[in-house]
């Protein structure tokens, strides 16, 4: 650890600092060494109001160990230098984008840097003819202040004789974030939007048919053909004996539908099903109209296939797709 000492004297001055107030601070560094010796020590002059061209003349040409002069812009450049303050460049930029529709406004020459409990911050001014009128509040991060804060800080600088009270606010209003549940309500109508076009329609591509019908996306249910089950024996391994194991899909018109009953009657009795059929028998089609019926009731009472009335959320997935 190396023996070094810093000692500085900050000065809240309303005029720039003189020799006198130089040679103040000498003194006491005299005062210092004899209480350290062999300790080196680095002594700083803070003075936001900066320094008289006498007093910086005075200290280059010192004989004795110079002191750091820091004046306001200096302080700036050692925030920016350590990341603590973004660069007025990056500041401008943003709080230009606050004054989109206010043409006439043209930038100030004179910013300033604020010191707020909120941390450090940016202001930049606006002139309307040659008048200061407008202003915007850039947080050290770059990121612009919300109204309602920009308010709150004019207020703490008109306490302490500010003028930004008098100037008109650029800084926006907050957004305010959806809540939860008009998130999740659009979210569920955007996917219901999903199930009625990729499950809504068929494609009458491969059947024997006129090249201008076998283009045309068809309703589904403009020729969905409602399917009748027939409730399989569950196996002695199986759910129990209320559901059923499997049950296999046959259109109304076949000859065995006298011993099967309509898909919505088993729905409406129980609501897990394996359903079981060849290739070709309406297993995914059957899927698809459970698919838009239960995401749009009005399309529910386009097809006479006895579905219950219930608030479920279709899910739907592609075995195929699941991958690993």
């Amino acid at each position: 650890m190396e023996k070094r000492l810093a000692i500085a004297e900050c000065k809240a001055l309303k005029d720039a600092a003189g020799g006198k107030d130089l040679n103040t601070l000498a003194g006491k560094l005299r005062a210092e060494r004899s209480k350290h010796p062999g300790v080196e020590i680095t002594p700083y002059f803070v003075s936001l109001s900066g320094f008289t061209e006498t007093a910086a003349d005075q200290e280059s040409e010192s004989g004795r160990e110079a002191i750091i002069l820091v004046d306001g812009q200096r302080v700036i450049t050692e925030l920016i230098k350590g990341r603590i303050l973004v660069p007025l460049e990056q500041a401008t930029e943003k709080a230009g984008e606050l004054r989109t529709g206010r043409r006439g406004l043209r930038l100030d020459a004179q910013p300033e840097l604020l010191a707020h409990a909120r941390g450090w911050l940016w202001a930049i001014y606006y002139t309307e003819g040659k008048q200061r009128t407008h202003f915007a509040l850039v947080h050290a991060d770059g990121t612009p202040l919300s109204s309602m804060l920009s308010r709150e800080v004019a207020e703490a600088d008109r306490a302490v004789g500010g003028s930004l009270h008098s100037l008109t606010c650029l800084n926006p209003e907050p957004v305010v974030a959806p809540a939860a549940e008009q998130l999740a309500s659009a979210a569920i109508a955007d996917y219901y939007k999903f199930l009625a076009a990729e499950c809504g329609y068929i494609l009458l591509d491969g059947l024997p048919a006129d090249a201008e019908v076998g283009s045309r996306r068809l309703q589904l249910e403009n020729l969905f053909v409602p399917l009748r089950l027939a409730v399989l024996p569950r196996s002695p391994d199986g759910p129990p004996a209320s559901e059923p194991g499997a049950v296999e899909a046959e259109p109304d018109s076949h000859p065995e539908a006298a011993k099967t009953r309509p898909v919505g009657d088993v729905l409406s009795e129980c609501s897990r099903l394996a359903i079981v059929a060849s290739p070709g028998g309406g297993k995914s089609t059957l899927l698809k109209r459970l698919a838009v019926a239960y995401a749009d009731p009005e399309r529910q009472m386009l097809a006479e296939d006895r579905l219950p009335a219930r608030n479920w959320l279709p899910l739907l997935f592609r075995c195929r797709e699941l991958r690993n």
